[in-house]
C-alpha cells in the first residue's frame, strides 16, 4: 500500500514537471500580449466611445424590460439585422447588462478579446510549428497588425473578435485532435465554429485552414490522412449546415431578419478579393502603416510614450529570449513554403465572403476596414514562414538568431504602434464631438420638452472614417437615449436632405428614410450647441444656409433646397419630391 502510494505520488510530480514549462510559457506569452495591448490601445479607448449601430444597440436595450430573458427576447425581436446572429445578441446584452450606456467597460472587454485571440493563435502555432520564439513574434503582429483599426473601437466591432476567439478556438481544438489522438476534439471544434457563424459568420472560409493543418499534421507525422481531414471537414460542414437551417426555418418564425443580397458576380468576386490581397502585399500594407506612423510621429511623441515604448521593447526582447531557450531543447520542423502557401490561402479565402456582395470592399480608410481582420491570420503565418526561412538560414540554436530577430522585431512593432495610435485620432476627436453635442443637447432638455424632431446642424458627419453622426440611425438614438423620450425623432442636415412645403425628408438617392414636419422641429448648430425652434420652411432655409454649410462640400445646396421649396409649392403637394441627389452618402 505504502509503494502504491509512493508510486502515485511520483507520477504526479512527474506530471507537474511536464506543466511547469507549459504553465510559465505561456503566462510569459499572456503578459507580453497584455503589456504591448494595453501600452498600444488603452490610452486610446479610455477616450473614445460608441459610433453609429452602437447608437441603435444601446437605445434598444435601454428601452427594453429589466429581466435578463425578456431584455434578450426584446433585443433580439426588435433588431432585424441581430436575429440571424443569436450569440451577438446574447454578447451585446450581457456587455449592456454589466456596463450599461459608459464605453469604457465595453473596450475593456473587447481589449481582453483581442489579447485572448493572440494567446489562442500563439497556442496553434506553436502545436503546428513547434517554434514558441516565430509563434510568439507572429502572435504580436497579429495583434498588432493596424488594417482593421475599427474592430478596437467600434462596439459592434466586438463580435468579430468573439467569432475570431471562436474560430482560433476551433482551430486549437482541430490542432489536439490530432496530436492528442482524440477524434471527439473534432465534434467541438464544429460546435466552436458553429457559435463563431452565429454570432458573426465572417471568418466561414476560414475552415479550409483548420483541413490544411490537419492534413499537414497527419503527413508530417506519416499517419493516414483522409479519416482525420474527413472528421474535420465533416464537423464543419455540419456546422455550416445547422447555421444554414437556423437562418431558413428558425429565422422566420421569430421576424424578417435583415440579410446581404447575394449576388454570384465572378467579376465582383474577382475585384473584391483582388482588392482585398492588394492591401495585404507588404509594399502597399507597411507603405500605408509608415504614412500614419509618419503622421504620429510629426505630431510629437510624449516623454512617457516613449517610456512605454521602450517598456514593450524589453519585455519582447525578454519573451524571446525566454522562447529561443525554449525552442534550443525542442526538435523542430521548417516548412516554410507551406506556411506561406497557407498564410496566401487563408488571406483570399477571408475576402470571399465579401465578393457575394457589393457593401463591403476591402480597404484601410473606414469603419469597413473591419473585412481585413480574418486576412491578419493569414499573415501571421506569412510572417511564420519568413521566420523560418531566416531560422534555416542561420539555425536555430544559434544566438545569432535571437539577435537578429529582435533587432527586426523591435522596430517593426515600434511601427506598428505608431501606426495604430495615429488611427485612433479620428475616434478620439468625433467622441469628443460627440460628448460635447450630447451634453448640449442635456443642458437644454426643458427647451426641448415640447420638441417632436431635432435636427443636427453644422457638424461633421465624419473625423476622416470616424464617424461623428451620420444620419437617423445614430442621432435619433442619442437624442433618446439623452433626453428619455421614445417619441422624438432625430436627424443630421446632410446633402441628403430634400425640402417640401411643410416638412424635410432624409431621403438619399430617392429613398426615404425619414421624415421631418415643420411643426414641432427644433434645430441644434454645433459647435456652439444653442437650440432653435423652426416656424416655417423658409426660416430653416435661410438658418441652415446662412449658420449651417460649413462641413458640406456642395456649397449650391441652398439653391437646390430652395428651387425643391418652390416646385412643392406648384404642386400643392409634398407626395412628390424631385430627387436630385448630388452624390451617393447612404453607407
Amino acid at each position: 500500500m505504502i509503494i502504491g502510494t509512493v508510486g502515485a505520488n511520483q507520477r504526479s510530480a512527474v506530471d507537474l514537471n511536464k506543466l511547469r514549462p507549459f504553465f510559465i510559457e505561456n503566462v510569459v506569452a499572456l503578459g507580453c500580449f497584455a503589456l504591448v495591448a494595453m501600452v498600444c490601445f488603452l490610452p486610446s479607448i479610455k477616450h473614445v466611445g460608441f459610433y453609429l449601430d452602437d447608437w441603435i444597440m444601446l437605445n434598444t436595450l435601454s428601452s427594453g424590460p429589466q429581466d435578463f430573458l425578456e431584455l434578450f427576447k426584446h433585443y433580439f425581436s426588435a433588431d432585424p439585422r441581430v436575429v440571424k446572429r443569436p450569440i451577438e445578441a446574447l454578447h451585446f446584452e450581457i456587455m449592456f447588462k454589466m456596463f450599461g450606456v459608459k464605453p469604457l467597460g465595453y473596450h475593456v472587454f473587447n481589449l481582453v478579446m483581442e489579447i485572448l485571440s493572440a494567446w489562442l493563435l500563439f497556442l496553434c502555432l506553436v502545436r503546428v510549428s513547434g517554434s514558441r520564439l516565430i509563434s510568439f513574434i507572429a502572435a504580436v503582429f497579429f495583434l498588432l497588425y493596424p488594417s482593421h483599426n475599427a474592430t478596437h473601437y467600434w462596439v459592434v466591432c466586438s463580435s468579430v473578435n468573439l467569432s475570431m476567439i471562436f474560430y482560433l478556438g476551433s482551430l486549437l481544438c482541430d490542432i489536439e485532435a490530432v496530436k492528442r489522438s482524440l477524434p471527439w476534439l473534432h465534434a467541438v471544434s464544429g460546435l466552436l465554429f458553429l457559435l463563431g457563424l452565429l454570432n458573426y459568420e465572417v471568418f466561414l472560409l476560414l475552415g479550409l485552414l483548420n483541413i490544411a493543418v490537419v492534413a499537414f499534421l497527419k503527413r508530417r507525422e506519416r499517419a493516414a490522412t483522409f479519416k482525420a481531414v474527413l472528421l474535420c471537414a465533416a464537423s464543419l460542414g455540419t456546422a455550416f449546415l445547422l447555421d444554414l437551417l437556423y437562418l431558413r426555418l428558425v429565422v422566420p418564425f421569430f421576424s424578417d431578419a435583415w440579410m446581404h443580397h447575394v449576388t454570384f458576380d465572378s467579376s465582383l468576386m474577382w475585384s473584391t478579393i483582388k482588392a482585398g490581397v492588394e492591401l495585404n502585399l507588404p509594399w502597399v500594407g507597411f507603405d500605408f502603416f509608415l504614412n500614419q506612423a509618419g503622421q504620429q510621429w510629426n505630431e510629437g511623441i510624449s516623454s512617457y510614450s516613449w517610456a512605454m515604448l521602450v517598456a514593450v521593447s524589453l519585455a519582447l526582447f525578454g519573451s524571446m529570449t525566454y522562447f529561443w531557450k525554449q525552442d534550443a531543447a525542442a526538435e523542430e520542423a521548417s516548412h516554410p513554403v507551406w506556411y506561406l502557401a497557407v498564410g496566401a490561402m487563408v488571406v483570399v479565402a477571408s475576402y470571399v465572403i465579401f465578393g457575394l456582395n457589393d457593401s463591403y470592399g476591402p480597404t484601410f480608410h473606414s469603419l469597413v476596414n473591419r473585412v481585413n481582420t480574418g486576412a491578419t491570420i493569414g499573415i501571421a503565418f506569412i510572417f511564420c514562414s519568413i521566420a523560418l526561412g531566416l531560422r534555416s538560414v542561420i539555425g536555430a540554436g544559434r544566438q545569432s538568431f535571437l539577435i537578429v530577430s529582435t533587432v527586426l522585431v523591435v522596430p517593426i512593432t515600434t511601427l506598428l504602434m505608431l501606426a495604430d495610435w495615429a488611427l485612433s485620432k479620428p475616434y478620439l476627436l468625433s467622441w469628443q464631438l460627440q460628448a460635447h453635442i450630447r451634453s448640449c443637447i442635456k443642458n437644454q432638455h426643458a427647451v426641448l420638452k415640447d420638441a417632436k424632431s431635432i435636427l443636427l446642424v453644422n457638424a461633421p458627419r465624419y473625423v476622416n472614417e470616424a464617424p461623428v453622426f451620420d444620419g437617423v440611425w445614430d442621432f435619433q438614438n442619442v437624442v433618446r437615449l439623452t433626453l428619455d423620450r421614445s417619441d422624438i425623432k432625430g436627424g443630421v442636415f446632410s446633402d441628403r436632405i430634400e425640402f417640401a412645403k411643410d416638412r424635410i425628408l432624409d431621403a438619399p438617392a430617392g429613398v426615404r428614410l425619414a421624415s421631418y414636419d415643420i411643426d414641432g422641429l427644433f434645430l441644434i448648430f454645433s459647435p456652439e450647441g444653442n437650440v432653435v425652434r423652426v416656424n416655417d420652411i423658409h426660416q430653416l432655409l435661410n438658418l441652415v444656409s446662412s449658420r449651417g454649410m460649413q462641413f458640406e462640400a456642395d456649397k449650391s445646396l441652398p439653391e437646390r433646397w430652395r428651387k425643391q421649396i418652390e416646385e412643392s409649392a406648384k404642386l400643392q403637394s409634398d407626395s412628390v419630391i424631385p430627387s436630385k441627389s448630388i452624390r451617393k452618402t447612404l453607407e
